[in-house]
């Protein structure tokens, strides 16, 4: 049995934008907190990174609720928009 909260009032996820380079220390290009898709079906919440050099990047979790532990987190659907960038 886990005491793990599954959601909380405030319900927010801090999420860090990192460039993935093989053999060298990631790069950060900064958080985005994402609250509105906590709200239900249909709500989506979009972060917004800029001067991103090519390569291959992830997400990176860093908070849930206002905190580094103690809290899970379930994603059905992640997309990435590149549009603004043609």
């Amino acid at each position: 049995m886990t005491n793990t909260p599954v959601c909380a009032p405030d319900q927010s996820t801090e999420m860090d934008m990192r460039h993935d380079r093989s053999f060298q220390p990631d790069i950060s290009y900064g958080q985005n907190m994402a609250y509105d898709c906590f709200d239900g079906v249909g709500y989506e919440s979009r972060g917004e990174w800029t001067g991103l050099e090519s390569g291959d990047y992830f997400f990176q979790i860093t908070k849930i609720n206002d905190s580094e532990s103690g809290y899970r987190l379930s994603v059905d659907y992640a997309a990435v928009d590149t549009a603004a960038a043609d």
